[in-house]
């Protein structure tokens, strides 16, 4: 729901809400929507200055709720960084990571003096006296963002209603 300033489409994502350990179906659901993020990406560029139709996405972590308790397996966790890494390596354009817990900030703070300088600069740890600034910054509307982002969509997400839109239309656009 929602593109960035330069017209990236942003897809959401939300580990606490994960409701199937099902790792065929979980892959299955990244996948399309990455590939749905992408081609709303191609269609909100096409006609714009920068030339050939873009294709990186935003993509927004909400870690709210989160636990290790209700955290996916760690065989789902592993198959979304290969697919990510090996299917869309340059996709991503920004990664902002909203409530982020203590094992994230653990996890990132050691590898993030190995990851390159381009990577590094994708992923936005939204944390702070005003942690959704760098977000709010970033977007064409924030009144698009959902709730979770301090936006204020006035729409609930409805899944159906998602499913039903062309491929390349994002949600409540």
């Amino acid at each position: 729901r929602g593109y960035d300033n330069q017209g990236h489409a942003i897809l959401y994502m939300r580990p606490a809400l994960e409701q199937t350990n099902n790792e065929a179906d979980n892959m299955k659901h990244l996948v399309w929507n990455l590939e749905k993020a992408s081609a709303c990406t191609a269609r909100k560029s096409e006609g714009m200055e920068s030339g050939a139709p873009k294709e990186k996405i935003c993509m927004i972590q909400d870690y709210t709720g989160f636990s290790l308790s209700n955290a996916p397996p760690m065989s789902v966790t592993k198959l979304t960084i290969e697919i990510l890494q090996n299917h869309y390596p340059e996709r991503l354009y920004r990664a902002y990571v909203l409530n982020p817990p203590f094992v994230f900030k653990a996890f990132w703070a050691l590898v993030k003096p190995f990851l390159d300088p381009v990577t590094k600069a994708k992923v936005v740890l939204l944390t702070g006296s005003n942690p959704l600034k760098a977000l709010h910054d970033d977007v064409e509307s924030v009144e698009k963002l959902e709730a979770c982002a301090g936006g204020g969509a006035s729409k609930d997400f409805d899944a159906k209603e998602y499913l039903k839109l062309p491929f390349d239309v994002s949600f409540d656009e």
